[in-house]
C-alpha cells in the first residue's frame, strides 16, 4: 500500500554501495508524534502556524496526518527537479552529499497535497501569492485527511 521503507532509509553511492543510513528511533518519532500534537493543539486555540518539514518516514506523515486532519491544515508539497535539488544541497555546503538523491522519490512518493509548488518554476513571492490565493478560498482542505483514512485503513 504505502511506498515507503518504515522507519529509515540507506543512501547509497552511484554504484550501489551503502554510505549512511538515516534512522528514526523510537524517541526520535516521539519527539516527531508530539512536534505535530503540539503545532495541532496551538491551531485548536486559533493560532496560524507554517511548518517547514521534510517528511521522509511513513511513521512521520501518519503522525503528521492523525494530529492535524480535523484542523484546517493545508499540506503543501514544495518541489523542484532532482538537478536542482542537487544543486542547492551543494551550495549549502552543509549536507550531507547525496540526500537529496537518496530521499528525492520517496518524499513525495504518498502524492496527496493540497497544493503542490515547484521552486525552479516560481519565486519566493509568486509561491507565497499561490499559498495567500488557496487560503482566501476558505476551501476545506483534503489531503490529511486522506492520509489519515489511507493510514488508518478507512
Amino acid at each position: 500500500m504505502h511506498r515507503f521503507r518504515m522507519g529509515y532509509h540507506r543512501l547509497t553511492s552511484a554504484d550501489g554501495r551503502a554510505l549512511q543510513e538515516l534512522r528514526i528511533g523510537p524517541l526520535g518519532l516521539q519527539l516527531e508524534i508530539g512536534m505535530y500534537q503540539a503545532i495541532a493543539a496551538f491551531a485548536a486555540v486559533g493560532n496560524h502556524v507554517i511548518v517547514d518539514d521534510v517528511i521522509f518516514d511513513p511513521r512521520t506523515l501518519a503522525a503528521a496526518a492523525r494530529a492535524l486532519f480535523k484542523t484546517h491544515a493545508v499540506f503543501i508539497g514544495i518541489r523542484c527537479p532532482l538537478e536542482i535539488a542537487e544543486q542547492r544541497e551543494h551550495a549549502r555546503g552543509d549536507r550531507f552529499p547525496g540526500f537529496v538523491n537518496a530521499h528525492y522519490q520517496q518524499i513525495h512518493s504518498h502524492g496527496i497535497y493540497d497544493l503542490e509548488l515547484d521552486t525552479s518554476l516560481l519565486t519566493p513571492m509568486e509561491c507565497a501569492q499561490r499559498v495567500k490565493q488557496l487560503l482566501s478560498e476558505r476551501r476545506q482542505p483534503t489531503a490529511l485527511h486522506q492520509l489519515h483514512q489511507q493510514f488508518s485503513g478507512t
